[in-house]
This record gives C-alpha cells, structure tokens and sequence, in this order.
C-alpha cells in the first residue's frame, strides 16, 4: 500500500519531500509499531561520490556491495586493488561513523569541499522536523545509504521493526523513473509493505 506525488519534471520539489516523509512518519506511528524506526538517506550525499570514482566496472559494483554490507573492511581491500582517492576516502569516513549526525557534523568541510553538503542538511532539517512532529518514532540518518541508488536521485526512506529483517516501509525521490516512460513527471513516494508487516 503506498503512494506518490508527482510534480513537473524538472521543477525542485523539497515540499514533497517533506510530505512523504511526514506521511511515512505519521504512518508508522498510526501502526502502532514498538520500536519502529525511520531511516533517511539522500542519494545526492553517496551518488555523486561514486559516480567519480574511476575504477573498472567490477570494482565499482564491489564498491557498492562493500557500502550496502556497511563494510569498513571490503573497502580497504578494494582501495589497494584499485587505488584509494578523496572519494573513496570520503565513503570510509562516512560509514566509519554512520547515522551519528553530529560525527558527521564534524566532516561538513569535507562534505562542502565534495560538493554534498547540501543533501546532509536537508536530512538534518527533516529530522528536526519529524522529531517535533512525531516525538515517540526514532529517526535515524544514513548518510552511506547505496540500496537501489541508481534508481533513486534524492532523499530515501526505509523503516525497521526490531526482530524484523526486511524494510517494512520503504521509498524516496525517483525523478528519472517517468521521463524514462514519457512522462514528464519528477516523483516521491513510498510504500508499506504488507506481507512484511504482518510478518512483524
């Protein structure tokens, strides 16, 4: 069950980010899940790194596997097979200290320097917002987030349930999906999933 918000393509549409983010938010506090929490992360933060990393194809989907696994580890590895550089430098240093915001607070010079600052305080706006908004739903913030990055061109959303594997919520911004259809559309959206849901 889910929905979106479309809007002109080509037109910023950070009020529907927003929107779906408070609509997932409200959702799972609807639920009545104990423990739910509420992943955001933004492809503008992770994407633009990895689109300039010059490795072979290999290493690249290696690297993107290595950061979806959250290993430190696979990425050194790949790092002296295929040479380390500012951005794989940069991609350690953001999972080394993961959703801890004010850790990667710490780094907004790298960030700046890189170009990607500005994603990782829309995270931190929408988090100070949903936490005022839905005070009882834990928000936490990944700014490593890769799943399915090549589809999504913005802000992601995934939630949890502890005891439970698998996103019970996710979704984000896809602006790529409807031109590709002929239609000129930008798009938000998420979806709960239900079979998930009742499995938790």
């Amino acid at each position: 069950a889910g929905c979106e918000r479309l809007a002109q393509a080509g037109a910023p549409d950070v009020e529907g980010d927003g929107e779906m983010a408070r609509l997932a938010a409200s959702s799972l506090t609807a639920l009545g899940l104990g423990g739910a929490v509420l992943e955001l992360g933004h492809w503008g933060i992770v994407g633009p790194l990895l689109e300039a990393i010059s490795w072979p194809a290999d290493g690249r989907a290696a690297l993107e596997r290595a950061l979806n696994r959250k290993s430190l580890a696979a990425l050194s590895d790949l790092e002296s097979r295929h040479g380390a550089c500012a951005e794989s430098h940069l991609l350690a240093k953001l999972l080394h200290v993961g959703g801890r915001p004010g850790s990667v607070e710490a780094m907004r010079t790298d960030l700046r320097a890189a170009g990607i600052d500005g994603p990782w305080s829309e995270l931190r706006d929408l988090e100070a917002a949903l936490s005022r908004e839905a005070p009882g739903l834990a928000v936490r913030l990944d700014p490593a987030d890769v799943r399915h990055w090549a589809y999504y061109t913005g802000l992601t959303l995934k939630a949890f349930v502890p005891g439970h594997a698998y996103a019970i919520l996710s979704g984000g911004r896809y602006d790529g999906l409807f031109p590709k259809l002929g239609k000129p559309f930008g798009a938000v959206g998420f979806a709960v999933h239900l079979g998930r849901l009742v499995e938790a």
